[in-house]
């Protein structure tokens, strides 16, 4: 028998189920579990993405839209005004941490597109040569010579 809904989360299952977020919202929760995350999280996070579920729908912003720059919007935007209701989350720390989760999720599922590099390609391949130098043969110094 599953527990009765606390007063704030009775908005819970209306902000995912008009939102296209609903279908995944049961995946994303046992991702947040085999992720290792302890339950006051798992509610927290579930939270957050439920508010920003809502505010996705009342935008009319698709699910193949979602990506760091939409998240950014709603974060500096959408929270600090936020007028939600009772379950709204706005802890910018935790908003923030929980739609990071979202965004790993769903490209992970193959949901949304893989996150665009945001710095210009020469820094990109100046950083991707850094973390992975090609093998070379270094000279070796001699010693008491």
């Amino acid at each position: 028998m599953s527990r009765m809904m606390r007063s704030h989360e009775v908005h819970i299952p209306a902000w995912f189920g008009a939102s296209e977020l609903q279908p995944h919202v049961d995946a994303f929760v046992d991702y947040i579990q085999e992720s290792g995350y302890s339950r006051s999280t798992l509610h927290v996070y579930r939270n957050s993405v439920a508010h920003f579920a809502h505010w996705m729908t009342g935008h009319k912003v698709a699910l193949n839209s979602l990506d760091e720059v939409l998240i950014q919007r709603f974060l500096l935007e959408h929270l600090p005004e936020c007028r939600c209701g009772p379950l709204r989350q706005r802890w910018l720390c935790s908003v923030r941490a929980a739609l990071k989760v979202l965004l790993r999720f769903l490209r992970s599922e193959g949901l949304i597109e893989p996150a665009r590099p945001t710095d210009p390609p020469a820094i990109s391949e100046e950083l991707h040569d850094f973390a992975d130098p090609p093998c070379v043969r270094l000279p070796v110094a001699r010693i008491g010579k």
